[in-house]
């Protein structure tokens, strides 16, 4: 395969359709929670019921209403699980490296396919991470908690009421046992995924940590998302996250810079939020991009009048980190394997 059909894979849209009913829940259960923090003077902790909200619709499987309840609340269960934690094991580096690979391992294990639990556990693995890194969600552990609790509640009520207004067709998906089952595999290609995945988080880790990279945590989620069983997989994902991220980090940053108002973000959100369910369906590098906007727009919402560009700064330079290493990751993977075939072949 030429540069030119590797470039076309990388960024090629697929013709999706358009999400409409999770296009709103994804716009409506986000922003809610930024609303009500805008009117009481909290956006500061209403963030974290927003990116609660927005997590809990990623990993919305369209399934029967009932299964979709169900998934939410065991989604919503390990995001605080993750959060607490983190926030627990802040003065605990080992032990919290020793959950973190642990927790790799196991998302390993699962082999990528993209169920609702193996989404679960990374989410709650990003949680962990943030609540590790950032020691001033321990100060506001209450407010941040019950914002928290106000995005699974909206999230809950704002689905039961588009599902009962316009219906649904409940779609396929992967019971909890089965993924679990899945990863109780004594497959060795698995076990050795697993192990060089724990690895590349490894050494993200050690090195962000050792530079004392500004909000590094985000580089070690980037291997978490990036790094695939599949080589070439991986590597299309790592400049896809990279691409959409650069785009996702311009248009952030314009935004950040003009708009020195909350209301105006918090709109501005909700229309990035309500078009995400489209952008990750049509590509990956486009649901990156949309996915950098969120972000950036959420942290800098409790500093909307500084207009400043740090952050967004900070997440492309966490995910160039995150890319390289995963890039890394797969290349010495695939130079091992050629060397073993060499040698005992």
């Amino acid at each position: 395969m030429d540069l030119r059909s590797h470039v076309q894979n990388t960024l090629k849209l697929n013709p999706a359709a358009s999400p409409w009913p999770k296009m709103l829940l994804c716009g409506v259960a986000t922003t809610a929670p930024l609303f009500v923090g805008h009117y009481r003077d909290q956006l500061s902790v209403a963030i974290f019921g927003a990116l609660a909200a927005y997590l809990l619709v990623l990993n919305d499987h369209l399934g029967p209403l009932w299964r979709r309840l169900l998934n939410f609340t065991l989604t919503f269960i390990a995001l605080c699980i993750g959060m607490t934690a983190g926030i627990l094991l802040e003065g605990h580096p080992q032990i919290f490296t020793l959950a973190l690979l642990v927790m790799t391992y196991f998302i390993g294990l699962m082999d990528a396919k993209n169920s609702e639990f193996e989404r679960a556990v990374l989410f709650a693995t990003f949680q962990m991470l943030a609540g590790f890194a950032t020691s001033a969600i321990g100060k506001h552990i209450d407010s941040a908690f019950s914002y928290a609790l106000l995005g699974y509640v909206i999230t809950m009520l704002a689905v039961i009421l588009i599902v009962t207004i316009a219906g649904q067709k409940p779609q396929s998906y992967q019971r909890y046992r089965d993924t679990i089952r899945s990863a109780l595999t004594r497959d060795r290609s698995r076990h050795f995924y697993s192990f060089t995945y724990c690895l590349a988080v490894l050494a993200t880790l050690s090195v962000v940590t050792y530079f004392k990279v500004d909000h590094g945590y985000w580089a070690v989620g980037t291997v978490l998302i990036t790094m695939r069983p599949d080589s070439l997989l991986s590597i299309y994902r790592s400049i896809q996250r990279l691409f959409g991220t650069l785009l996702g980090v311009i248009i952030a940053g314009l935004a950040i810079y003009y708009i020195r108002q909350p209301l105006p973000l918090i709109v501005l959100t909700f229309l990035v939020c309500v078009g995400a369910p489209w952008a990750l369906a049509s590509a990956y590098w486009l649901g990156s991009g949309f996915l950098a906007v969120v972000i950036l727009i959420l942290l800098d919402l409790p500093f909307a009048q500084v207009g400043d560009l740090h952050t967004p700064f900070l997440r492309l330079q966490a995910t160039a980190i995150g890319c390289g290493f995963t890039i890394l990751a797969v290349l010495a993977t695939h130079l091992h394997k050629k060397w073993a075939k060499l040698i005992f072949h």
